[in-house]
């Protein structure tokens, strides 16, 4: 038996759409019966997807960016030139 793969990458909705398919299929069908071969589909789902650290939460973002300043000042030694250990 001689075997093949026709893969179709999807990275829309319309390239997973019913109609799609169908057409994918039916090239197969045709490829099939002219070619004497068994040929089998498949679609891998490869929409872009959304980068976490591209991501905008500006609310998060201030609150981060607060907290590292908080973090900051507590680093600084304070006026008197005395640390918080010498107590």
């Amino acid at each position: 038996m001689r075997l093949a793969f026709f893969v179709a990458v999807a990275y829309s909705e319309d390239e997973m759409g019913p109609e799609f398919q169908s057409k994918l299929r039916e090239a197969a069908r045709i490829v099939s019966s002219e070619r004497n071969v068994t040929v089998r589909t498949v679609i891998v789902d490869a929409p872009p997807k959304k980068s976490a650290s591209k991501e905008s939460d500006e609310e998060l973002s201030e609150l981060l960016r607060d907290s590292a300043r908080e973090v900051d000042e507590s680093d600084e030694p304070d006026q008197s030139g005395e640390s918080d250990d010498a107590q």
